[in-house]
């Protein structure tokens, strides 16, 4: 589906397993986005399975396809990259990583890099009871020919349907396909 869902999806509405998804700021040269999520697991399962993209990231939401073409190599500079027969795709560059608190990562997921934007994203958790509040912020700067703020929602519907999707195989349920 090479990424053309991303205007469209912004108009879907919020998710609901995700506490709040919300576009916290556009201006002409970016946009922010956060979602926040209460998962039934401590932050060790979550990060975990965060660490591994290939288990719930959505596959119609990858360039070849499949999303056990993707992976993130925890390291300085570790590549949140996807590869396929003949192609390949570095999707996010890890430049933090707290493991079971934090991961921070720069690049452009999807048609972001078409349109020469960079984000920083950063991933929290924290525990809370028996509980992980995951906390997701990407903030996204550069030249766009999209208009911003459908742009910002459309990448912010994006994430909520990725983080439902962890939020369901970390507390061992199927992810559902969207």
């Amino acid at each position: 589906m090479k990424f053309g869902w991303l205007i469209a999806a912004g108009l879907l509405g919020s998710v609901a397993t995700v506490a709040s998804a919300e576009v916290t700021a556009v201006a002409g040269n970016g946009f922010q986005i956060r979602n926040v999520v209460t998962i039934e697991a401590a932050p060790e399962r979550t990060y975990a399975t965060l660490v591994r993209p290939e288990r719930w990231w959505s596959s119609r939401h990858t360039w070849s396809g499949d999303a056990h073409n993707l992976s993130l190599e925890l390291r300085p500079g570790g590549c949140w990259c996807e590869r396929w027969r003949g192609g390949f795709a570095q999707h996010l560059q890890l430049v933090y990583a707290e493991p079971n608190r934090e991961l921070g990562m720069w690049g452009a997921l999807g048609p972001l890099r078409r349109d020469g934007f960079a984000g920083g994203l950063v991933i929290t958790l924290a525990a809370e009871g028996g509980h992980t509040i995951l906390t997701q912020i990407y903030t996204v700067g550069g030249y766009s020919r999209q208009d911003l703020p459908a742009y910002a929602a459309g990448v912010n519907q994006v994430w909520s349907i990725q983080l439902r999707r962890l939020k369901a195989v970390v507390e061992g349920r199927p992810p559902g396909e969207q």
